[in-house]
């Protein structure tokens, strides 16, 4: 393949997504009849984001993050954590609840604390998921990503909780 069909291919996607979904394919074959590489290989990645695009509309999985959505907070603010003083969540979503913490080990800095929610400490994979995401994220070093400083467990009333 030539860098100018490269090239040919990578606008065509760009122009084809602009289109209703139905049309691209119609669109990609007119404008690429003269070049059978770039009409097999755009339809391909067309092909594969429409894939994608429809894994992520499943019902199951709309019906799975509003349920995150609506859970109750796994903790509240002022619990300790560990050596971290809740502040206030920031977030929450499919891997996990996101708190502003103060760190009382360190001069009182604050830190973001994820904790995966009680009712994910059961499934086995959702727990392998979450720490390697920790190991990963602490394996990497950029000032635009995330510092790990620390990974553990705490048993509370209502389960054992993953930080």
């Amino acid at each position: 393949m030539t860098p100018e069909q490269w090239q040919r291919i990578n606008e065509l996607c760009h122009l084809a997504e602009e289109r209703a979904p139905d049309e691209r394919a119609a669109f990609v074959r007119a404008q690429s009849a003269d070049d059978e590489v770039v009409q097999r290989e755009v339809l391909a990645l067309l092909a594969v984001d429409q894939a994608a695009a429809e894994r992520l509309e499943m019902p199951a999985l709309n019906r799975e993050v509003q349920a995150i959505a609506q859970a109750q907070p796994t903790i509240m603010p002022f619990h300790r954590l560990a050596h971290y003083e809740i502040i206030s969540q920031l977030g929450a979503g499919g891997m996990g609840e996101v708190w502003l913490a103060r760190d009382t080990h360190f001069a009182q800095r604050q830190v973001a604390v994820k904790t995966l929610p009680l009712h994910f400490t059961q499934d086995p994979d959702r727990l392998r998921r979450f720490i390697n995401e920790a190991n990963t994220a602490s394996s990497l070093n950029h000032p635009n990503i995330i510092v790990v400083f620390d990974i553990g467990q705490e048993t509370t009333e209502a389960g054992t909780l993953h930080y």
